[in-house]
């Protein structure tokens, strides 16, 4: 945000269909930009080259709307990106993935195993969120406490309807935690997922996203 430092990618991806993609067909992709830690604001342009895209209306469910629209690209903005510090002693915890298991997109962190991705941040009633996040800062060994909840969106108070709560270990400065979320007891409509962690000396930290659940 401060202008200090700049990462840029660019790449040109060819896809290949057997027709036209429908209103309901999606194109998705991954691409990675390794950064170091602090705190970043991110703009993604896509442009598509040598024909028009057709612009689309209506609402969309990724949580971001495309700041701008044009007829042959878009541009999505997400500011106060951190990427916390796995060598720091300070409490940190990373944005939190609301993977859908079976979406066909995956991302591996380096080591491990396949995160499930879900592009369109929507799920079917009753569905399951694959959620996954990273915990710094804790010593190994130390116990911390995790808080889970799920409130409407638009609920200014933020009450939750679904709260899940548990302790771990930490294995290490550095720890990987895959959960899994029931939405059984959830009607359509848009909320948002919160994650607490708390560490043993009363620090905290907290990241939220949004969970779309919809009717296909």
């Amino acid at each position: 945000p401060d202008g200090r430092a700049r990462f840029d990618l660019d790449t040109i991806r060819t896809f290949t269909t057997v027709e036209p993609l429908k209103e309901d067909q999606f194109l998705m992709a991954v691409t990675t930009e390794s950064v170091p830690p602090g705190l970043y604001d991110v703009r993604l342009v896509i442009e598509q080259r040598g024909a028009d895209s057709v612009r689309r209306t209506g609402e969309d469910t990724s949580g971001f709307a495309p700041a701008i629209a044009a007829q042959r690209g878009a541009l999505v903005g997400l500011d106060s990106v951190e990427v916390p510090d796995p060598a720091s002693s300070r409490l940190g915890l990373s944005d939190i993935i609301l993977g859908r298991p079976g979406s066909g997109l995956t991302w591996t962190p380096p080591g491990g195993a396949p995160v499930p991705l879900n592009p369109l941040n929507a799920f079917p009633p009753g569905g399951t969120v694959a959620l996954y996040y990273q915990v710094s800062g804790l010593a190994p060994g130390a116990r911390y406490r995790t808080d889970v909840s799920l409130a409407p969106a638009d609920d200014p108070k933020g009450r939750a309807v679904v709260t899940l709560s548990f302790t771990d270990r930490a294995a290490s400065r550095w720890t990987e935690v895959r959960r899994t979320v029931g939405l059984a007891q959830l009607k359509p409509g848009h909320y948002r997922l919160t994650v607490k962690v708390a560490g043993p000396n009363g620090e905290t930290a907290t990241r939220s996203g949004l969970v779309n659940i919809v009717k296909e």
